[in-house]
């Protein structure tokens, strides 16, 4: 990150409480960046607040997050938390799949409004169209695992 004391000193407890100083910057990433990338930029992305000093939220550090099971077990995020938490809750039909959601024939659409301007309004009306599977915490649960 571009502030060193929040480089060096940020936890997970941090990185999850939204405290690391990083405002949200939604428009610096996608699908397509993968987290390695997304994570060699922070270092560019300007914090707006001191570290631990405001709660400010930012889904980044959340994909930072999905990072750490590759890193330190060799084991894809998905595949993580499939063995390690949904698994022994009983969730077996909660995953990170769009594949998998979508064969159920019931997996809900989402919605984008294209058209625009996100510098000067980023709440403007736009044109609603529907987004076929996006869910940005990345999981899908159901009523039978809930």
């Amino acid at each position: 990150m571009a502030d060193p004391i929040a480089t060096s000193e940020s936890t997970i407890i941090d990185l999850m409480s939204h405290r690391t100083g990083l405002p949200r910057h939604d428009l610096v990433y996608n699908d397509s960046v993968p987290p390695q990338l997304l994570i060699s930029q922070l270092k560019y992305l300007r914090p707006s607040a001191g570290f631990r000093e405001t709660w400010q939220y930012n889904n980044i550090m959340y994909i930072v997050l999905s990072y750490i099971p590759e890193v330190l077990v060799n084991v894809r995020f998905a595949q993580y938390v499939k063995k390690h938490v949904f698994l022994p809750l009983g969730l077996h039909f909660t995953t990170y799949s769009g594949d998998l959601a979508g064969e159920t024939g019931k997996l809900a659409a989402g919605f984008a409004r294209d058209q625009v301007n996100k510098t000067e309004d980023i709440f403007g009306m736009g044109i609603p169209r529907a987004l076929p599977y996006w869910n940005p915490a990345g999981e899908d649960g159901n009523s039978k695992d809930m």
